[in-house]
């Protein structure tokens, strides 16, 4: 087929306003297109302002756990460490009065067991608030 022929089929199918209104609303639709996209753009972008606000108070939450965690950790330390060196100073004293180096007499002995009885008491209390703390 020769191009006049092609020519002369599509005026036959289309009239000059039929292409004119056909194109119209081609742009009209293409112009929705464009609004709906622009506003799903913006949307995403006010989502992604809100969940980057989300991770702000997340982090910021994390940060005060961490901080409160290390200052535990601190406190627990220093409690292991004086419940230590209590039990070490009472285990020396014991191994003093078995080589005979010191002579312990029975109410020092009673002393030294009250203090371990104090030890244990204390060990168990403290075990208790800490598995209350990491329950809570």
């Amino acid at each position: 087929m020769k191009i006049e022929e092609k020519k002369k089929k599509v005026k036959e199918y289309f009239r000059g306003t039929e292409v004119g209104m056909m194109i119209e609303v081609f742009q009209d639709q293409l112009k929705m297109v464009a609004e709906n996209l622009s506003g799903f753009r913006d949307k995403a972008e006010e989502n992604f302002d809100l969940i980057d606000k989300r991770f702000d108070k997340i982090d910021t939450r994390l940060d005060g756990f961490t901080l409160e965690t290390s200052e535990n950790f601190e406190i627990v330390k220093k409690y292991l460490s004086n419940v230590t060196d209590d039990l070490d100073r009472i285990s020396n004293e014991i191994k003093e009065a078995k080589t005979g180096s010191k002579k312990i007499d029975s109410n020092r002995v009673s002393e030294l067991e009250k203090e371990v009885e104090r030890l244990k008491k204390e060990i168990s209390k403290q075990g208790k608030l800490i598995q209350m703390k990491l329950c809570a």
